[in-house]
């Protein structure tokens, strides 16, 4: 699986110094949406009449992308989108700050910048150890031996966290790229199986009635509350891509076989 993903050199991550968002790094490899194997285990019990089977089923690593989350992230519906959000509200709404006091400047005096008395407070959203790359006396940006960018200053930009989650849709794949591991109780069937001489005359050999319930329990996983691991396509060009599935759900029904 490759996707974008934010410009790293070491830990630091390079952002543009006209808005704060990433530099992106295209075809970074992400993930391997194959699992490492899958199996399943399972029991079944009888006595008298009755019977009961449990099957256990099991996925163990892969990655899966989950779009959903992505564009549940920018439409701010998410615990992960609360990100610098009252930190920009109160900055931008509440206090006014223009984007210079935003990064930590204040006023202009001839051609001097004074510093902005509250510069260490937090205005937004930013990423992590973020700089700006380094540049040329030409303005081009610098790079090392291998072609790669060089960090310059550190940024002082705080992004609307709107914009910030913009960038965890198109330029930060590995943000939402999840372990796709899973061990789940895939299904119980509860079933009574009733005696022939109860019915006499009636020209039924056997009946049996069973409670059926799948994808019950999901006891291990590692995706975000609502995003199941194996809701991913599984075929064509898209595998390993979780994008407009459903809630987790469990079915429930009954089964009845009746024979003549």
């Amino acid at each position: 699986m490759l996707g974008n993903a934010p410009y790293k050199v070491g830990d630091t991550v390079l952002v543009n110094s006209s808005n704060g968002r990433t530099i992106v790094d295209p075809n970074v490899i992400v993930g391997n949406f194959h699992p490492d194997w899958i199996g399943s285990i399972g029991s079944e019990f009888r006595y008298g009449g009755f019977d009961l089977s449990i099957l256990f089923t099991a996925k163990w690593k892969g990655q899966i992308y989950s779009a959903s989350y992505g564009r549940a992230n920018f439409a701010g519906v998410t615990r992960a989108s609360l990100y610098g959000r009252d930190a920009w509200l109160f900055s931008n709404l509440v206090l006014g700050e223009n984007a210079q006091e935003q990064m930590g400047n204040g006023q202009t005096v001839g051609s001097t910048v004074t510093p902005y008395g509250d510069a260490n407070r937090p205005k937004g959203a930013a990423y992590p150890n973020a700089y700006f790359p380094k540049t040329n006396p030409d303005g081009t940006l610098a790079t090392d031996k291998n072609g790669r960018y060089i960090p310059g200053t550190k940024s002082n930009i705080w992004m609307n966290p709107t914009t910030y989650e913009s960038d965890m849709v198109l330029n930060n794949v590995p943000a939402i790229t999840y372990d796709a591991t899973s061990i789940k109780l895939s299904q119980v069937i509860f079933g009574y199986t009733f005696p022939q001489q109860w019915f006499g005359r009636i020209p039924i050999r056997g009946l049996r009635l069973a409670f059926v319930g799948r994808n019950l329990w999901t006891l291990l996983k590692h995706t975000p509350q609502g995003i199941d691991p194996e809701s991913a396509n599984n075929s064509g060009n898209a595998q390993g891509i979780e994008a407009g599935g459903s809630f987790p759900y469990a079915t429930y029904g009954f089964d009845l076989k009746v024979n003549f």
